[in-house]
């Protein structure tokens, strides 16, 4: 049928590493009534890692693939079927663009990738896969992407070949298509690809000084999840030694340079915190959660795949009407003081 919405047909996989199961530890300030919050993510199965190699695959400007007249799915983030006439809808508007044909390239975007955290998470991995199977890498981004203020900088230590970005008055026929299925789920990592993608960071834009810094990430400019008490807090990250950063007033560089200065991070949940990919194995990291939500495990799994010890605290939300992710957050400064003595206190008797 013209409107399908699958998986590619007549491809060629490469498998590059077998399933695996991975294991997280409790955080390490871990209080048995907040149970429920992590031990579902306790462990992992991560899938094997493969590359799909495709022929004459169609790419549009807006980042959907087709084969022939099927939509494919591993353009979208999640398996969810898109409507029937908006899938026709956007078919009937394929072919009338002039055609150009690419002989070879690489595709490693869904509809997520625009955002910092699944850029770095998501993509970088299968980019990182792809990278080590063809030296000779050929990258295809949608027409979009060429905006997005850390794409440009977060691809320079992968060396590619080329970075082409389709035309929005174009379609690209690529005859040789690699494509890296995503190499975990969402919140989720192949443990050995994250860590590889980190070390490139840190190696191109890092430092060599000791890691001694020791940040508070604020979400003061953010729309949620401020911490409307933050003047508050202040002077308790003062005293342990915490400078207060705005991740959005530092370039893709600077933030991976900062970072990789870094042993201690603080702050509310937000996508900053993706950030600890540029710290040494063993930085340490308190995030704090709204306390009535169903705490968002991205953070505590990425500091497991990348060996940082991980504590947390829950904070009272600002409103009572707001969905917990989507709200603002009254910090405690004495819960803060005592979970940031006892996260420097085990620092120490680490060294």
């Amino acid at each position: 049928m013209f409107y399908h919405f699958a998986r590619p047909q007549d491809k060629a996989v490469l498998t590059v590493d077998e399933p695996t199961v991975v294991s997280r530890a409790l955080p390490r300030n871990f209080e048995e009534k907040d149970a429920d919050l992590f031990k579902p993510n306790l462990s992992y199965d991560v899938p094997a890692s493969q590359i799909l190699q495709l022929e004459n695959i169609t790419a549009r400007a807006n980042g959907w693939l087709y084969q022939g007249h099927t939509l494919l799915k591993d353009g979208f983030a999640s398996g969810r079927q898109l409507g029937v006439m908006r899938r026709l809808k956007a078919l009937g508007t394929l072919y009338r663009l002039p055609i150009e044909r690419i002989s070879k390239g690489a595709w490693i975007t869904d509809n997520w990738s625009r955002n910092y955290f699944h850029w770095l998470t998501d993509a970088m991995p299968r980019l990182q896969l792809a990278k080590e199977q063809d030296h000779d890498l050929h990258l295809i981004l949608p027409f979009s992407f060429q905006f997005v203020p850390f794409v440009e900088q977060a691809l320079l230590p992968f060396h590619l070949s080329s970075t082409t970005f389709i035309p929005e008055e174009k379609t690209f026929t690529i005859e040789k298509l690699a494509l890296p299925a995503h190499t975990a789920t969402t919140g989720n990592y192949n443990e050995r690809l994250i860590r590889s993608v980190a070390e490139r960071y840190r190696q191109a834009f890092g430092t060599e000084r000791k890691p001694d810094r020791r940040i508070y990430i604020s979400r003061s400019k953010a729309p949620v999840r401020r911490v409307l008490n933050e003047d508050e807090i202040v002077p308790v990250l003062s005293r342990h030694g915490f400078e207060v950063i705005h991740g959005e007033s530092l370039s893709f560089s600077e933030q991976v340079r900062l970072l990789s200065e870094c042993n201690m991070v603080a702050g509310p949940h937000g996508a900053g915190f993706v950030n600890m990919l540029f710290m040494a194995p063993g930085g340490s990291i308190l995030e704090i959660h709204p306390r009535d939500t169903k705490t968002n495990n991205c953070y505590f799994t990425l500091a497991s795949a990348l060996s940082h010890p991980y504590h947390y605290m829950l904070a009272d939300t600002a409103s009572t009407h707001l969905e917990s992710h989507h709200d603002n957050m009254i910090v405690d400064p004495g819960e803060l003081d005592r979970n940031l003595e006892r996260m420097c206190s085990m620092a120490r008797g680490s060294v």
